[in-house]
C-alpha cells in the first residue's frame, strides 16, 4: 500500500461560547470561529471508498464542539484544548492547525 498524504478542512466552524475575562463575556458569551486543518495519510480510504479506513469529519466537529462548550477565561486556553482533544482522539493526523 503506497502513500497519499491529504488535507482535511473544516472551515468557518460557529459556536456560541462563553469565553472571555470581562464577567459581560462570559454572561451574554460571543460568536467565535474555529478553522480545522490537518495532514493525514488518505492511501486506504482512497482505495476502499469506506469511512472506517477516513478520518470522520463530523468526529473533528464534535471534539471541537465539546472544546468550545466550556468556558475558558483565555482563547489560548481553549485552543489549547481543542490542540490536546485533536491529538489524544485523531493520532492518525501527520501534523494540524487550529485557528
Amino acid at each position: 500500500m503506497g502513500h497519499r498524504t491529504g488535507v482535511i478542512e473544516l472551515e468557518g466552524m460557529e459556536f456560541h461560547s462563553h469565553h472571555g475575562v470581562l464577567e459581560r463575556e462570559k454572561i451574554a458569551g460571543n460568536l467565535f470561529t474555529v478553522d480545522f486543518s490537518g495532514m493525514t495519510d488518505m492511501q486506504a480510504a482512497c482505495e476502499s471508498d469506506n469511512l472506517e479506513d477516513a478520518v470522520d469529519y463530523s468526529k473533528i466537529y464534535d471534539t471541537i464542539a465539546a472544546e468550545m462548550a466550556q468556558p475558558s477565561n483565555l482563547l489560548e486556553h481553549v485552543a489549547g484544548r481543542i490542540v490536546d482533544a485533536i491529538a489524544e482522539r485523531f493520532p492518525e493526523f501527520e501534523s494540524f492547525s487550529i485557528r
